[in-house]
């Protein structure tokens, strides 16, 4: 399947700026106000919450909430800055790390003034910004230190949004560090025992089972039997995969499937679940969950529109993918994207959001695949293949669509 592009100007509303002009436009003094004015605005909310009788523990928590994400921005805005001045100037990957570095600023007082929506969405510029950057040719002159500063503070920016969306939408503040918290289920999602789905249950989403199913290339690695499939990879053949589709094109939908990969050390290959207008076609619109072989903790989401990614947000799982079947669900249609994994929403686009920034519109099929992604970046991306836990088997069943969206 397609893999990471990168778009130049990501973010035109801010310029590009180097390491000194940061220096220079977010200066000291500047850094020194925003803290004097994040804390008063917390003070004023903590002094407001003792004045709002039976409603002040609610609002002392919330205050309790926003000084963790304050203090976990700073990290992230202080090791973005670090990579920056580690990275080579004028190049993609560094006009990219200091866009982000410079949205991380604005996301901060943001939220001191409680408009979480607000700052959740300068930090998903941020998480693009970074997600482009990782994928961009550039990063591969850049030290190792430099990708993993770049990796981690994209994860815990991830993290936060999820949790930030949760609590604006009136949930509990999204739950532990490792895997953020249920938001509000959209329009069409059923919610079922998602909230406290074991492992491999379904959470309630209902559809038709999506078969028959084809198999593209390398039939003898990929078993199919009604809604279900399994995908081998060894070291035999020069197959390293195989992949699997729906026979017919859906309008927009509901795409549910019960996942589960491959048991070992599965670095260099990529295990996907997706929707795409045409696989290989240079302008196809396409929507990704995408685990990547070096992290079985965490799974890529992405989205392409003629060809072109750069939307790129990891969403940790709190578990590893191989441990059992999990649920994994894709709901599209012509308003809004939604990631959601046993039951929680993990991210959520909404093309009102977009300010007329491309959105996938383009009839889909429904694949799934396993393949060697080794040359990407050198391996920075999925790690590099060493076959020493062969054979891989990627597991799927239940594939299920409700189309078209409610």
């Amino acid at each position: 399947m397609s893999h990471a592009h990168v778009q130049d100007t990501p973010y035109d509303d801010i310029p590009y700026m180097t390491p000194e002009q940061l220096d220079r436009d977010i200066s000291p003094e500047e850094r020194l106000q925003i803290e004097v004015t994040t804390r008063a605005a917390i003070n004023s909310a903590r002094i407001g919450s003792l004045r709002d009788s039976g409603g002040g523990v609610i609002a002392n928590r919330h205050v309790s909430y926003n000084e963790r994400w304050l203090t976990q921005l700073r990290t992230i805005e202080s090791s973005l800055y670090t990579a920056l001045k580690r990275t080579k100037k004028k190049t993609n990957c560094s006009q990219l790390l200091a866009k982000s570095v410079f949205q991380v600023h604005k996301a901060r007082p943001l939220i001191a003034e409680g408009e979480l929506n607000r700052a959740a969405r300068k930090l998903d510029y941020a998480t693009e910004g970074l997600g482009a950057c990782l994928t961009s040719p550039s990063i591969r002159a850049s030290s190792s230190s430099v990708r993993q500063l770049t990796r981690d503070a994209m994860q815990k920016a991830t993290e936060i949004i999820l949790q930030m969306r949760n609590k604006a939408d009136g949930g509990n503040g999204g739950g532990g560090g490792g895997g953020g918290g249920q938001g509000r289920t959209p329009t069409g999602l059923s919610p079922g025992s998602g909230e406290n789905a074991p492992p491999g249950r379904s959470t309630g989403i209902l559809g038709s089972p999506i078969q028959p199913l084809a198999i593209d290339y390398c039939e003898t690695f990929a078993k199919v039997a009604g809604n279900t499939a399994t995908i081998t990879v060894d070291t035999s053949t020069g197959c390293r995969g195989s992949r699997v589709r729906s026979t017919v094109q859906y309008p927009s939908g509901i795409f549910s499937a019960q996942i589960r990969c491959p048991a070992g050390d599965m670095s260099g290959l990529v295990q996907s679940f997706y929707l795409s207008s045409l696989e290989g076609n240079k302008d196809q619109d396409e929507i990704d969950f995408e685990f990547l072989g070096r992290n079985k903790t965490s799974v890529q989401t992405n989205y392409y529109v003629n060809g072109v990614g750069g939307h790129e947000a990891l969403v940790p799982l709190g578990f590893d993918c191989s441990s059992g079947f999990h649920e994994y669900v894709i709901y599209w249609n012509d308003q809004q994207i939604v990631w959601q994994i046993d039951g929680q929403v993990k991210r959520v686009v909404q093309r009102s959001k977009l300010g007329g920034g491309p959105y996938p519109t383009k009839p889909v099929f429904m694949y799934s695949s396993v393949w060697d992604a080794s040359p990407v970046l050198g391996g920075d991306w999925a790690g590099t293949f060493n076959g020493k836990d062969v054979p891989y088997n990627a597991q799927y069943r239940s594939f299920l669509v409700t189309s078209p969206a409610p």
